[in-house]
């Protein structure tokens, strides 16, 4: 091969990834879509079943950093199992730059925590079934269990990858590109990760048809 064609491979790559950032920018501007309908956390009441709910907040610098239209953090516990829950709900009428959501993948081990496990698992949601992210992290001596995925138009999304595909897709298909990401996290308590997996399937057939109702988004995989 050639000095010069050397030289220039690499110049050229360069050149495409560019265009490549440009298209998908003007991608995202020029056929942006807004939502007939979005969503209204409002309707997740702080109960459901023998669960109680408190509504929390985080420290406002987050919340700038997020940059999401509307979110929603609440406390849940019960008297009578073991274990309480934390939810996050963020939504985002449009994914435009500077609005995007940003990955637990990120933001956990920026906040100190340690990812020592993931994969996916199946978790009821009013009626149907669906694929979800599952991390065991820790900090100290202390242990939790985070389960996330995102929403779309498209459905539910449990890959970061899929989300910025489904983005740009749905920019092309004038779609709406707003989307919503949902996190529940609990410490593991008594018979380890597995238990705790069982008692988060109970506390998502009672909590799901609410975050179905405040979430504009249909009840499938995505992809």
């Amino acid at each position: 091969m050639s000095a010069t064609l050397k030289f220039w491979l690499p110049a050229g790559l360069v050149w495409l990834l560019v265009a490549a950032g440009g298209l998908y920018a003007y991608t995202l501007r020029s056929h942006e879509v807004i939502a007939p309908n979005s969503a209204n956390l409002g309707e997740i009441p702080t109960g459901s079943g023998s669960w109680s709910g408190s509504d929390m907040r985080f420290d406002p610098r987050i919340y700038q950093v997020l940059s999401a239209d509307t979110t929603l953090m609440r406390h849940y516990e019960n008297p009578s199992t073991v274990g309480d829950y934390w939810m996050f709900v963020a939504y985002f009428r449009s994914q435009r730059t500077g609005a995007q959501i940003h990955s637990p993948k990120n933001c956990l081990p920026g906040g100190g925590w340690n990812i020592i496990g993931r994969e996916a698992v199946q978790l009821p949601y009013d009626g149907h079934t669906v694929r979800v992210n599952r991390f065991l992290i820790s900090r100290g001596g202390e242990r939790q269990v985070v389960y996330y995925w995102f929403m779309t138009r498209a459905g539910i999304i449990d890959d970061e990858y899929a989300l910025k595909l489904d983005l740009v897709r749905n920019a092309l298909l004038r779609r709406p590109t707003d989307a919503a990401f949902v996190r529940l996290s609990c410490l593991v308590g008594p018979g380890g990760v597995e238990a705790t997996d069982r008692r988060t399937v109970e506390f998502m057939r009672l909590l799901s048809p609410d975050l179905r109702r405040a979430l504009p988004f249909p009840v499938k995989e995505a992809f």
